[in-house]
């Protein structure tokens, strides 16, 4: 086995691949290599999730190749992308430790693009909202309480199927969320910053 580091080049192209043990006398080269541009990471979203995993993350950037070893490393763990075009790709998160991690993205396996960041956090678990009742009109500020909250920009209240008017994050312990009109009945309360994390009557 020889390990050879690619030299730069001014274009993109593909070149053949020859070995030589003393510089002269080159094997017949069968092996050709493709250079491309260099991957760049704009977004991804959402750019928060539970440590054990599953959130989908949709990257936005430019120059993604559809290849074999598409790939997302997500802190020290490597996860297949799926190829969505040139400039978006989507990989799923696996489970984490807890904290900002760095998100990058290779074509080959070998050459990752500088990261992104990812804040990977303990599953928000609901307890309780108050008040319990409002009115079908909607505009009832309810204060949900748990664990686990996390300030995003995905932050959302879910009160049945219908999202909340406003979603407030007070701490990692308190929301606040504004009913939004619905028939009279009861609801579950559910919150979600990349999808549902919770829930209470």
């Amino acid at each position: 086995t020889v390990e050879c580091v690619s030299p730069s080049v001014e274009v993109m192209t593909s070149v053949d691949v020859s070995v030589s043990v003393n510089g002269v006398d080159f094997i017949e080269s069968v092996v050709q290599f493709q250079y491309q541009e260099v991957i760049e990471i704009s977004s991804i979203s959402p750019n928060s999730g539970p440590s054990f995993g599953g959130t989908e993350v949709v990257v936005l950037g430019a120059n993604f190749v559809q290849t074999a070893d598409l790939m997302c490393r997500i802190g020290v763990l490597e996860v297949p992308a799926s190829f969505i075009s040139s400039d978006e790709i989507r990989c799923t998160t696996p489970s984490m430790v807890i904290g900002t991690i760095e998100f990058s993205v290779s074509a080959n396996g070998c050459d990752f693009s500088e990261p992104a960041s990812f804040i990977s956090s303990a599953a928000a678990l609901i307890l309780d909202g108050s008040p319990s009742l409002g009115a079908m009109s909607g505009g009832t500020m309810v204060t949900v309480t748990g664990s686990g909250f996390v300030d995003s920009s995905e932050l959302s209240c879910m009160f049945g199927d219908t999202q909340a008017l406003a979603t407030r994050f007070v701490s990692a312990t308190e929301i606040v969320c504004e009913s939004p009109p619905h028939d009279s009945g009861l609801v579950s309360i559910t919150l979600s910053s990349d999808g549902l994390v919770g829930g209470v009557a």
